[in-house]
């Protein structure tokens, strides 16, 4: 018996110390939801066969709106992701999120970028969300870091987790960021001034508004395309580093999420484990693990990934000792 014990503690030992590939991993634990992804409108970064892969394998259903966003919206879809719009959306397409997300219980994300040579800009998605009623917008800057990056300044870690209730839930079982290629950040608005006025997000606190995560303390805005619009407030600045890169709005109970990138695209491995060049981390994002933790929240419940694969492994070494063991006697 005592050899027994002994054998078995050297079996854990060993797996102890062999790393796993999946140790950071996760998985999407609701199923039979339906999910739209628009790349109608003049998206960026549109490869999201990962992603989409990944819903379908948890037996949730994905609705891709490609041509245009009407012929196959769903409205009774449970979520709704938008990987960077940059055209208008009609009355009639704007009218018809609205209805869907006013419904409650709904999960929006929007991905945005950075105004890095004017190619992209936040209007489309900045008047979509004022006619959904929110109180945060996308800025109109690049972010960047010379410190905390991917190998090049504008391969940007978000590394800082929000310290609000969501934001803690989240950011469950993620030991780092992850990185955005050419993010931009997130403004609050006030809309009772006779001039819509700007928020600093990291001081203004907004009702039913929180910071599911930041960028770093060094982190730089910069007004790429020199607009000097009012959405470069955080280039204006004189206070750098801590800019919103993920933020939550409540909305008649349903949920908005705003980002400085679309992560969940397989670009530039946004939706991995593994960045681009291995500089970051070691070559480990918590992207995946932080879009997952999205859906399984705002869709379910949110639940930190297991080691499985050690776990099993010593199970199976432990039965296969014991047979051993009976064997001997």
């Amino acid at each position: 018996m005592k050899k027994t014990i002994v054998g078995l503690l050297l079996i854990v030992t060993v797996l102890a110390t062999i790393p796993s590939t999946f140790a950071y991993d996760t998985s999407i634990n609701v199923k039979n939801k339906t999910i739209m992804i628009d790349v109608s409108h003049g998206a960026y970064h549109t490869e999201v066969e990962n992603f989409k892969g990944n819903l379908t394998e948890a037996k949730n259903t994905v609705v891709m709106l490609e041509s245009d966003l009407l012929t196959n919206f769903t409205a009774d879809a449970d979520a709704l992701f938008m990987s960077g719009p940059d055209e208008m959306y009609t009355g009639e397409e704007t009218q018809k999120i609205k209805d869907w997300f006013n419904q409650g219980g709904k999960f929006l994300f929007i991905g945005g970028d950075s105004d890095y040579g004017g190619y992209f800009s936040p209007v489309a998605i900045n008047n979509l969300l004022r006619n959904l009623g929110a109180n945060i917008r996308l800025d109109s800057t690049s972010i960047s870091d010379e410190t905390n990056n991917d190998g090049a300044s504008y391969r940007v870690a978000a590394t800082q987790p929000g310290t609000g209730d969501v934001a803690t839930k989240v950011t469950e079982g993620m030991e780092a960021g992850f990185i955005l290629h050419g993010p931009c950040s997130i403004l609050g608005i006030n809309t009772t001034t006779a001039v819509p006025e700007y928020l600093d997000l990291r001081t203004a606190t907004l009702p039913n508004v929180e910071i599911l995560y930041k960028y770093s303390a060094v982190a730089v805005a910069e007004d790429s395309d020199v607009s000097e619009l009012p959405t470069d407030l955080y280039a204006e600045s004189e206070t750098e580093g801590n800019y919103p890169a993920v933020v939550l709005e409540t909305i008649s109970n349903s949920y908005l999420v705003l980002a400085g990138e679309a992560i969940f695209t397989d670009y530039k491995s946004m939706y991995d484990q593994f960045t681009e060049t291995g500089e970051y981390n070691d070559g480990v994002t918590y992207g995946q693990m932080f879009v997952n933790n999205l859906i399984n929240y705002f869709l379910g419940e949110a639940q930190a990934p297991l080691p499985i694969v050690p776990v099993v492994a010593a199970l199976a070494l432990f039965g296969g000792v014991l047979v051993i063991v009976r064997r001997r006697k």
